[in-house]
């Protein structure tokens, strides 16, 4: 591996999708620390609703990254005809999914929180929450689809400044909309949505802006829409539909750990919620690093590079594991003093800092695997198989774990959590397994000229 090549890419796609990924997971913060101090039944509605988007982005994420596996081989081979047709059939796919969410939320928001949690309180407020949010989610899928595209090619810093400034708004208009400051209406979650919303419509003002400006290597025309066929269509989901399938099929199994611990409660999915936030302050950092990689080892593989290749992936993972123990001392010394940033029950407060210690305590092994599957396993072309290590460790493992827990043994939620990790220990040896064997490399440009359908 050239030292020169992994300080590019740590420099383009890593530190700035890391510091966009702190930006937002720092949105998430602010927003469910001001929704707190609303009521705990707004912030479990909040909380519950927004497993809606939870599920749409992380499908769009999955429709994205499937096809960033393309644009980052496309790189190495210097093909910028394909970049820009499969970046304009990326947004056909998740700008489908955006619209769809949307109309759902809309129209079955109250059916959608019934099947959500029982307290007749909380669906009022999530279903009056997800009206208000719903249009931004086709705004978030077209965004999605320009941010993971500059990843794939290096050119993550325009997301990361459009982001910034998205979570800035965001921010003042909760200030602005939730508690109405300065002349503002007092709308409480209403408040938070439509702020959510207005955000989301500027961010995808400002990255159609940037990528047409700025980055038209990644800028479609409308001619290369109307060159796609249905083989090269067909060639691009092969590989992108197993992204989607793992990442929609891991969503429902987190949204499923949530809707089972809101058998146990308001207090158990607040104090869930919190923890998966502040986790993610802790847990930034790493997304960057796999994001680099993915880069990386796509332009390696495809330009040729295998052995390359290789070297890097084996790195990127000591990098990770090097670095996963630091942050694990950081999360343990801070996490009880950022907990009490939130408006929560003494009971509440209590259950979210022993969960933040359970995660803590398996952070090395939840980066390996982050860093395999979407990094290293997407990077060379692997989606496949790494669709299988997440599948299995969700459904084959956690969801069983979540359904006897909550039903049959009728264990706290604490202690739940606890049992969930057994999913990131069976995955990490599958990763590591994958990792040494070197299956994982695929060269997916070949396929295109093999069927002449670049």
């Amino acid at each position: 591996m050239h030292k020169t090549d992994t300080k590019r890419a740590l420099l383009g796609v890593g530190i700035p999708v890391a510091i966009q990924n702190l930006i937002t997971y720092s949105l998430n913060f602010v927003d469910t620390a001001m929704i707190s101090y609303v009521s705990e039944e707004a912030l479990a509605a909040v909380t519950l609703a927004n497993q809606v988007f939870f599920l749409m982005i992380l499908i769009t994420f999955g429709i994205a990254s499937g096809s960033g596996s393309f644009l980052s081989q496309f790189m190495g081979r210097e093909d910028e005809e394909n970049i820009k047709r499969t970046v304009s059939a990326t947004l056909l796919f998740a700008g489908s999914v955006g619209f769809v969410s949307m109309i759902a939320a809309m129209l079955f928001g109250e059916q959608l929180m019934g099947l959500l949690i029982r307290e007749q309180q909380v669906i009022q407020l999530g279903s009056s929450y997800l009206v208000w949010v719903a249009p931004s989610y086709l705004f978030t899928t077209l965004s999605s689809t320009f941010m993971v595209a500059t990843r794939s090619t290096g050119r993550a810093r325009i997301a990361m400044i459009a982001s910034s400034l998205a979570v800035l708004s965001n921010i003042v208009f909760d200030y602005l909309l939730i508690f109405g400051k300065f002349g503002f209406p007092q709308m409480g979650i209403v408040g938070a949505a439509l702020a959510t919303t207005i955000a989301r419509i500027f961010e995808f003002a400002l990255m159609v802006w940037f990528v047409y400006r700025y980055e038209k290597l990644i800028a479609p025309r409308l001619r290369h829409f109307k060159t796609l066929t249905s083989d090269f269509l067909r060639a691009l989901l092969r590989t992108s539909l197993p992204v989607v399938a793992n990442e929609t099929l891991w969503a429902l199994g987190i949204v499923l750990y949530t809707v089972h611990l809101g058998f146990l409660g308001q207090g158990a999915v607040a104090a869930f919620q919190v923890t998966r936030n502040l986790y993610n302050f802790f847990d930034v950092g790493f997304f960057g690093l796999a994001s680099a990689a993915s880069f990386l080892l796509g332009v390696s593989i495809g330009s040729g590079r295998i052995e390359e290749a290789k070297q890097t992936a084996r790195d990127f993972m000591k990098y990770s594991i090097f670095g996963s123990m630091g942050f694990m001392v950081l999360l343990f010394v801070l996490s009880p003093y950022l907990l009490q940033v939130f408006e929560l029950s003494v009971e509440t407060y209590e259950m979210a800092r022993s969960m933040m210690r359970i995660l803590g305590s398996f952070l090395i092994l939840k980066n390996i695997n982050l860093l395999f599957i979407v990094g290293i396993a997407r990077g060379g072309g692997d989606t496949r198989h790494a669709m299988f290590i997440e599948v299995f460790g969700v459904w084959g493992i956690g969801v069983p774990i979540a359904f006897i827990s909550v039903f049959l043994l009728k264990l706290d939620a604490v202690f739940i959590v606890l049992l969930l990790q057994a999913e990131e220990v069976a995955k990490s040896i599958l990763c590591i397994r994958r990792l040494r064997n070197h299956r994982w490399i695929h060269d997916l440009t070949s396929r295109f000229e093999e069927r002449n359908i670049a």
